[in-house]
C-alpha cells in the first residue's frame, strides 16, 4: 500500500503529515502535478494498491468526508480516459470509510461520510481508491480531520477485512442508499464493499464495455449488483436490466 497526495493539495499535504507524525511508518509518495492529472508520476509505483489522499470539492462547500474509486463513464473531463474505469480495492476502501463514520473524534467535526459515484482521474492498472476531506479551504487544513483520516488509514492496515464486494447502481453523486451499505458493520445483514458505482446521470450514455468494467475492473470479485430502485427511472432500469442479463450476473434492489 502507498499513500499518494499532491503538494499542491491542502488536504492531502494535511493527512500525509499526521500519516508522518505516526508511529507507524507508512509508504508515502507525494506528486507535483494535481492529483487527478498525476498519470505520469504514479506510473512506476509498485503496490498491491494506492490510496489517494485528496481534497473534496463541491458547489455547496459543505464539509463531510468522502471516498470513491476514480474512473470515467464517459468523456474524461477532469483526468483520467474516456470510457475508463481504474480498477478499486472495495475491503481497503470501505473499511477506511467506516474507520472514519466511527473515529471516536467525529462527533466534534459532525461531518457526515459519503460514498460518492466512481469519477475523474488519474488512470491507473494498480488497484486504488480516494480517502478525501472536503469542501473548502478551511475544511482541506481542520488539523482534526486530517488525524481523523489518518487515523482511519493507519487501523485498517491493522483490521484487514474482506467483505462481500458489490457494484452500485443509480441514485446521485453521493448515492446516500448505497452509502448506508459502504458503512455498515460486520454485524450489519446490509454490510458490502463496493468497487465501483455509476449515478443515475450517466446511465443513459454509459455502453455495455464501459458497464462491464464496473464489473470486471476490481481487486476482489463482485458477488452482486445493488441497485438503487427509486434512484433510477423506468427507462433506465430497463436498460440496466439488459446489461446484467447479457453479462449474467446476480441482483438486488436496496
Amino acid at each position: 500500500m502507498i499513500v499518494v497526495y499532491s503538494k499542491q493539495d491542502p488536504a492531502g499535504v494535511n493527512i500525509a503529515n499526521h500519516l508522518r507524525e505516526s508511529t507507524v511508518k507508512m509508504e508515502l509518495f507525494e506528486v507535483n502535478s494535481e492529483i487527478i492529472y498525476c498519470d505520469n508520476e504514479i506510473k512506476d509505483l509498485k503496490s498491491d494498491y494506492l490510496i489517494f489522499a485528496s481534497k473534496h470539492k463541491s458547489e455547496t462547500g459543505n464539509a463531510c468526508f468522502t471516498a470513491h474509486t476514480p474512473g470515467n463513464w464517459g468523456k474524461a473531463e477532469m483526468g483520467g480516459k474516456d470510457k475508463e474505469l481504474c480498477w478499486g480495492s472495495p475491503s481497503a476502501m470501505k473499511t477506511i470509510l467506516m474507520n472514519i463514520a466511527h473515529h471516536v473524534e467525529l462527533p466534534k467535526l459532525g461531518w457526515p461520510v459519503q460514498m460518492e459515484i466512481s469519477h475523474h482521474g488519474p488512470f491507473t492498472k494498480t488497484p486504488c481508491f480516494f480517502v478525501e476531506i472536503g469542501s473548502s479551504e478551511k475544511e482541506w487544513s481542520n488539523e482534526l480531520a486530517g488525524k481523523i483520516v489518518a487515523d482511519a488509514i493507519i487501523d485498517h492496515t491493522f483490521k484487514p477485512y474482506k467483505w462481500p464486494v458489490a457494484f452500485g447502481i443509480g441514485g446521485g453523486h453521493y448515492c446516500p442508499k448505497l452509502t448506508k451499505y459502504e458503512i455498515a458493520g460486520a454485524t450489519e445483514a446490509n454490510a458490502y464493499a463496493f468497487g465501483h458505482a455509476l449515478p443515475n446521470y450517466h446511465v443513459n450514455n454509459v455502453d455495455l464495455e464501459t458497464f462491464r468494467q464496473g464489473i470486471e475492473r476490481s481487486s476482489e470479485k463482485v458477488e452482486k449488483i445493488l441497485i438503487d430502485w427509486k434512484g433510477l427511472k423506468k427507462e433506465q432500469r430497463g436498460k440496466i436490466l439488459k446489461f446484467i442479463e447479457e453479462i449474467g450476473v446476480k441482483w438486488g434492489r436496496v
